[in-house]
């Protein structure tokens, strides 16, 4: 989004913590300066404005333990914490934090349609085959060991079905291990031959225009993460009809996307098993569009929702985001 900003209007610095995995090089206008518990209170000894971007509070513990009511003093003292949706305000609010905590909702990729089609192409998938595609970085979290079984399940009904997995490498070990497990339970199961696997980063163009050559996208998120989704986004960016499994995160789409009834394998494949013809896919991105107040007609990303807080058209945004800082 701050590329969206006009560079002779504003000068960002960014100061970050020292990490020795990072996805690439900073630009010049990151200053790693800082360990990890130290951040706060150096911004306060230069005389620094601290805005704390916090993207999840569910299970946070702020009372009872001596460190935990320095850091609920330490957050009382910051200009501002963003978070990024209603139920994290309400929980700051229970710890004693209101006065400078602000809702900045993640914004929404406008991105242009790409054709499904030649995508399938050029990646060898033929046209006729069923298109389940997943995005977000390649995390045990994710669920993307339980997609590929619950694909699996899919294989006696779908024969020519194909799981799309857009899912980037992390900087970290356990990127690799999830990885493993997945190219394990994929050679297990029997469909590693069904499987495209991207684990390149890719913008978020990019990644919508792979998700394109998917009939539906799913997020098979395990329970426990962040408020809320940048990944979801991009996959609604996509324009296909996108499931999740009932996971908090995904709560502020909820009027949006479809949900599984559980998080096993089972709940997965059962949910998709209605929509393996096309007639179930068109109804379910008709009812998509139909919920968001599109009358059925148009696809998910010119929904009124997505245009609220779309990237591209930042005027509102860097309104809202002025006002949250200021």
């Amino acid at each position: 989004m701050l590329n969206h900003f006009d560079a002779d209007r504003f000068d960002w610095t960014i100061l970050a913590s020292y990490d020795d995995e990072v996805l690439g090089p900073d630009g010049g206008n990151v200053v790693r300066c800082w360990g990890i518990n130290a951040g706060s209170v150096l911004c306060h000894l230069i005389g620094t404005q601290v805005i704390v971007v916090a993207h999840a509070t569910d299970g946070a513990d702020l009372s009872g333990r001596p460190v935990s009511s320095r850091m609920r003093a330490a957050l009382a003292t910051v200009q501002r914490i963003l978070v990024h949706c209603d139920a994290d305000v309400e929980r700051l609010r229970t710890f004693g934090l209101s006065a400078n905590v602000e809702m900045l909702a993640h914004g929404f990729p406008d991105i242009v349609a790409h054709d499904g089609k030649s995508v399938r192409a050029r990646l060898g998938i033929p046209q006729d085959s069923f298109v389940i595609g997943t995005y977000g970085f390649m995390l045990p979290a994710k669920g993307i060991d339980t997609l590929i079984e619950a694909f699996s399940m899919l294989r006696p009904v779908r024969p020519d079905a194909r799981l799309l997995l857009a899912n980037a490498m992390y900087p970290h070990p356990i990127s690799q291990d999830c990885l493993a497990t997945c190219e394990r339970v994929a050679m297990d199961r029997g469909v590693r031959d069904h499987v495209v696997l991207e684990t390149r980063f890719l913008s978020d163009d990019e990644s919508a225009e792979l998700l394109s050559a998917s009939d539906v996208v799913v997020f098979p998120y395990r329970s426990g993460m962040d408020s809320s989704s940048a990944a979801v986004r991009v996959g609604l960016a996509s324009g296909r009809p996108v499931l999740c499994t009932p996971a908090s995160i995904f709560s502020d789409v909820a009027a949006i996307v479809h949900f599984f009834d559980g998080f096993a394998a089972e709940d997965i494949s059962r949910g998709l098993q209605p929509l393996l013809g096309r007639s179930g896919v068109d109804e379910a991105l008709r009812s998509t569009c139909a919920a968001d107040g599109g009358g059925g007609e148009t696809p998910a990303p010119s929904c009124a929702w997505a245009c609220e807080v779309r990237y591209a058209d930042p005027v509102s945004r860097v309104f809202k985001l002025r006002r949250a800082i200021v």
